[in-house]
């Protein structure tokens, strides 16, 4: 900053100006080093135009952005919550590609490409018109010899639209805009604002009220140039011509007062704007303007103060020019328009460079927003998975087993308990009293196992979608059971006591030989009574012995067990598309939460790539070297 404000202030009175050397001695290191770290060039083609690889440049912003878009867009969720975090985060990305090309239409159709464009920017009555109007004056010689009259007179602001100055340098074209103040109410001249700034390829902030910028105007200024072009302070030192006509008045304009507004105006706007301003010129507008003016009739007020300065500095007006620092300014506007191709690469490098780092930040910004639900809906999938699929489900097949076990156990239980009790009586009628036992007895597990399998199925499924419901995000779709059990093609209880036929015929036989009698017939293919012929009064006879009693006993304890094997067996035969159902409704489950959870790290994964393409872009505009993408 010393460098910019302590240059020689010889000025030919020819109005030719020539660069001091170490001029900006900021941006020459600035330039030294981005040399020294340079890298290839992200576009690799060297033949390409200035204008196309800016544009290419773009295109390759355009494509980083759109396939992040297109691997966030493509995951298909199984539930709403997820649906709705993906389409949070698409919607960013869709804003973020209109914008990324509004700026590429931009930066194609209104980005200035044969000459240096400097906006004059800053609060209202700053001087910003004083400052062009003499830069108009030194270098316009085909301008109207009626100077002041775009100067305030200091009762309004003369700045309400959008004025352009074609000027030149040193033989060098440059075009200075006058944009309309930004103090108070310029809400009827924001556009204006905003199409100047996107023009410029350098801004010099004008603050003109001997103190820092306010709060109010400092938001205005970052909202306004945003970081995407270089920003110079000038500090115009305001006063009236009377401020100069003491003699120790006129040894320095900077002055320690000067130079204490003058330190707190850079601590301001470095806050405010960061890496992109560039430093501060003090001048004093007034004094530089009065020194080579030829002022309109109609400006009777600047005639006089330009007479009186004169008289101050001795009739000369080089000495009132060199007095007003106005020669820093020149010899940056001079230096930067010698290399007017290289600042506008740097002033679109910038805008690229502010515009993907905008992009990145957004999404990020998203993506916090979004993380709460997130890791709820991580963390409840992993419920899910734990607590329905692993635990409730899986425990399901063998809770109805065992239960299904146990009432079979019981219902067999009875009917031998039933059928001893015949056997210790001696009971004439055995047969009969054992079928109809039998019979109610089947029936009641058959109808018990049902209602007990189904029963169950419906709790676990109204306790698992119950649970699925209270796990916030997790609206995948209901869980639905088969409970439909055909016992009817799988179990055939008359079969499964056969064997107790059987068993029961030899100990009728065993009996009937201690007896001498036969046994008449037997029901073969029957129920569990069918034990007894013709000769039912001759079993029961032969029964009344202990050994007899304890021999059947044995025989039906035999048979019942080997029956009841056999019922467990097509029990559970039967139940095997019940319990394959439930291994379904499980996988599949299982299947949606692992999807759920893959798109989540898919999701997370997309915006890690996409983040490291933006910073990797970045960083490469970033080691171009000066004037160069």
């Amino acid at each position: 900053d010393s460098s910019i404000q302590n240059f020689s202030m010889a000025i030919p009175s020819n109005s030719t100006y020539k660069t001091q050397s170490g001029l900006n001695r900021v941006e020459t290191n600035e330039r030294k080093s981005n040399s020294q770290t340079s890298k290839p060039n992200i576009l690799s083609n060297e033949k390409l135009s200035t204008k196309d690889n800016i544009e290419k440049a773009y295109s390759q912003l355009i494509e980083i952005i759109n396939d992040a878009y297109s691997d966030i867009a493509g995951l298909k969720g199984v539930n709403r919550k997820f649906d709705e975090i993906k389409n949070n985060v698409v919607s960013v990305f869709n804003s973020q590609v209109k914008d990324a090309k509004d700026q590429l239409t931009k930066a194609k159709n209104e980005t200035v490409w044969d000459n240096l464009v400097i906006a004059f920017f800053g609060e209202t009555n700053a001087g910003k018109s004083t400052i062009i109007e003499t830069f108009r004056i030194l270098f316009d010689p085909n301008r109207k010899k009626e100077d002041g009259l775009i100067v305030g007179d200091g009762q309004h602001d003369f700045t309400k639209t959008y004025c352009e100055y074609k000027l030149s340098i040193s033989g060098k074209p440059f075009t200075l805009i006058d944009v309309p103040g930004i103090e108070g109410k310029e809400e009827d001249f924001r556009d204006t604002i905003k199409t100047a700034l996107q023009k410029a390829h350098i801004v010099f902030y004008i603050n003109g009220h001997n103190k820092k910028p306010d709060e109010a105007t400092a938001k205005k200024i970052k909202n306004y140039l945003g970081d995407w072009v270089k920003v110079y302070s000038v500090y115009n030192v305001r006063g009236g011509v009377s401020n100069y006509d003491e003699e120790e008045e006129r040894e320095t304009l900077l002055t320690e007062g000067v130079k204490k507004s003058e330190s707190l105006i850079k601590t301001e706007f470095k806050r405010i704007l960061g890496d992109v301003y560039k430093g501060n010129l003090t001048v004093q507008g007034k004094l530089a303007m009065c020194a080579k003016a030829s002022f309109s009739k109609k400006r009777d007020d600047l005639i006089k103060d330009q007479q009186k300065l004169l008289r101050y500095f001795d009739g000369s007006p080089e000495k009132v020019l060199q007095f007003s620092q106005f020669q820093t300014i020149v010899n940056l506007v001079d230096e930067k328009s010698a290399n007017f191709k290289k600042e506008i690469i740097e002033a679109n490098k910038q805008k690229l460079i502010s515009l993907a780092s905008k992009i990145a930040a957004d999404i990020s910004k998203t993506m916090v927003s979004q993380k709460t639900y997130v890791d709820r809906l991580k963390g409840n999938l992993n419920v899910a998975e734990r607590e329905i699929c692993n635990n409730m489900l899986n425990n399901t097949q063998h809770s109805i087993s065992s239960t299904v076990k146990t009432m079979i156990d019981s219902s067999f239980g009875d009917l031998k308990s039933y059928a001893f009790g015949c056997i210790d009586r001696g009971d004439s009628n055995l047969k009969h009293n054992v079928d109809n036992y039998q019979q109610r007895c089947f029936n009641d597990l058959k109808n018990g196992i049902t209602y007990r399998v189904k029963d169950n199925l419906k709790k676990v499924e109204q306790t698992s979608n119950r649970k699925l419901k209270e796990l916030d995000g997790v609206n995948i779709k209901p869980l639905s059971f088969n409970n439909y059990i055909d016992f009817d093609a799988e179990i055939d209880f008359t079969e499964a006591f056969e064997e107790l036929d059987v068993d029961f015929s030899d100990v009728v036989n065993f009996v009937g030989k201690t007896s001498e009698t036969a046994l008449a017939g037997f029901f073969v293919g029957g129920p569990i009574g069918a034990l007894i012929g013709a000769g039912v009064g001759i079993i029961s006879s032969a029964l009344t012995s202990d050994a007899g009693k304890a021999d059947a006993r044995k025989s039906v304890s035999d048979a019942i067990n080997k029956a009841k094997d056999k019922a467990n067996r097509d029990v559970n035969k039967s139940l095997a598309s019940v319990f394959e159902n439930l291994r379904r409704v499980s996988k599949d489950l299982k299947k949606a939460i692992q999807t759920e959870k893959r798109n989540i790290n898919t999701l997370q994964e997309a915006i890690d790539d996409f983040d490291n393409d933006i910073n990797r872009y970045v960083s490469q505009l970033k080691q171009q070297r000066y004037g160069s993408i």
